[in-house]
């Protein structure tokens, strides 16, 4: 699937522009060229992926809906060859399949990424992070953007430290049990509306934004 396509429906994507906009502090996301493209190509993997191979020669190796990173080495190997070289190697890339390139610990990318970039609206982004922190950090932020989710009718609550989620017929009493173990001193997460998210192997439990601190007592509001 080209990275432009309509994923199916219960596949999740992030646009290039949420990525940089939800990164957390110590990736800081830069965006060095292809602004253009940062509303229309999305990721659907939270895998990341090194261009090296693709640059050497191999870009059937580039799966698509994934970042492609660009460290120290893969910089060092595009600074053996002249520019026509560079040129070159960049031009067997499919700019289709590829969502964007990240470039690691600040360094400064050739002219003719950039050049490669800009003219395929290819978000390029740089980080001052490392390659192996800016893979653990990207990868941690995709796990969290991209986690299967749906959304169950009930109430979900913090109970020492474990989420419990009460569920039943509605009109049954869940809002006046959580009601009680507010007043046990317990924290209320969700009322009503309970969205899922499975990030790894968790289930993580949050309210819609709309209801976030709510708790709707039938006959009182």
């Amino acid at each position: 699937m080209r990275m432009n396509d309509t994923p199916p429906a219960s596949q999740k994507r992030l646009s290039i522009r949420h990525l940089v906009e939800r990164a957390p502090d110590e990736l800081a996301f830069v965006i060095l060229a292809g602004t253009n493209g940062c509303d229309a190509r999305y990721l659907t993997s939270e895998r990341v992926q090194k261009l090296g191979l693709a640059l050497a020669g191999f870009p059937d190796y580039i799966h698509s809906g994934r970042i492609q990173m660009i460290g120290k080495s893969e910089v060092a190997f595009l600074s053996t060859m002249d520019p026509k070289g560079r040129r070159r190697a960049l031009a067997n890339l499919s700019p289709d399949l590829i969502a964007c390139i990240l470039v690691t610990k600040g360094i400064s990318p050739p002219a003719e990424l950039i050049e490669f970039c800009q003219s395929n609206d290819l978000p390029l982004l740089s980080t001052s992070a490392i390659s192996s922190r800016a893979i653990g950090l990207t990868t941690e932020l995709l796990q969290e953007e991209l986690a299967p989710e749906k959304t169950s009718h009930g109430v979900l609550m913090e109970m020492f430290g474990l989420g419990v989620l009460i569920v039943g017929d509605s009109g049954i009493g869940k809002s006046e049990s959580a009601l009680d173990l507010v007043s046990r001193k317990h924290r209320l997460v969700a009322d009503d509306a309970v969205r899922i998210k499975r990030v790894g192997k968790r289930l993580v439990g949050s309210a819609p934004e709309l209801t976030a601190g709510h708790l709707e007592i039938h006959g009182l509001g």
